[in-house]
C-alpha cells in the first residue's frame, strides 16, 4: 500500500488459470496462509470464491497491521 496515494498493487499471478466447468483442478494452489477452506479439504471443483477468501485474508492482515 502506498501511504501517499493509498493505492494497492496486486502482483504474482503465477498460479492464475481460467476455470472451466467440469475440468478438474488441483487443490494445492495458493499459499497455505491464504488457502480457502474447501482447498484445505482437497476440493478439486471450485470457483473464484477462493480468490475472495484470499483477498479477505490479506485485508484482515492490513487492518490488524500484521
Amino acid at each position: 500500500v502506498n501511504p501517499h496515494t493509498h493505492q494497492v498493487k496486486l502482483c504474482d499471478f503465477g498460479s492464475a488459470k481460467v476455470l472451466v466447468k467440469g475440468e478438474p483442478n488441483i487443490s494445492y494452489i495458493c499459499s497455505r496462509y491464504y488457502r480457502a477452506p474447501e482447498l484445505i479439504f482437497g476440493a478439486t471443483e471450485y470457483t473464484t470464491a477462493i480468490d475472495i477468501w484470499s483477498a479477505g485474508c490479506v485485508l484482515v492482515e492490513l487492518l490488524l497491521g500484521q
